[in-house]
C-alpha cells in the first residue's frame, strides 16, 4: 500500500507550519509537526507507511521508540481519516 497526498487537498506552508485545505468540504486543518513531516515526504512521491516511518524515525530520536511509533501511527491514521492523505 502506498500513501499519497489527496488531490482534493491544497497546502500552504510558512515558517515550518502547514495548513491543509480540503477543496471539496471547505475544511481547513493546521497540521502538527509530525503531520507536516509526513506531508513533506509525500510531496516528493507516494511512499509506503513503513518507508515514511523509517525515514522520519531517523530524524526523531529524542522520543522513546514505542511512544514515537504510537504517535506516528495515530497521526497517519488521522490524516487518512480526514482525507488529507489517501491510500493506493
Amino acid at each position: 500500500m502506498l500513501v499519497s497526498l489527496s488531490p482534493e487537498i491544497a497546502l500552504h506552508a510558512w515558517a515550518g507550519e502547514y495548513v491543509a485545505y480540503d477543496r471539496v468540504s471547505g475544511d481547513t486543518r493546521l497540521l502538527d509537526h509530525i503531520a507536516a513531516s509526513i506531508i513533506e515526504l509525500l510531496l516528493m512521491r507516494p511512499q509506503t507507511p513503513d518507508k515514511v516511518q523509517a525515514i522520519l524515525r531517523q530524524q526523531e530520536t529524542d522520543m522513546p521508540e514505542e511512544e514515537w511509533q504510537a504517535e506516528f501511527e495515530a497521526c497517519l491514521a488521522n490524516l487518512l481519516t480526514l482525507g488529507v492523505l489517501r491510500a493506493n
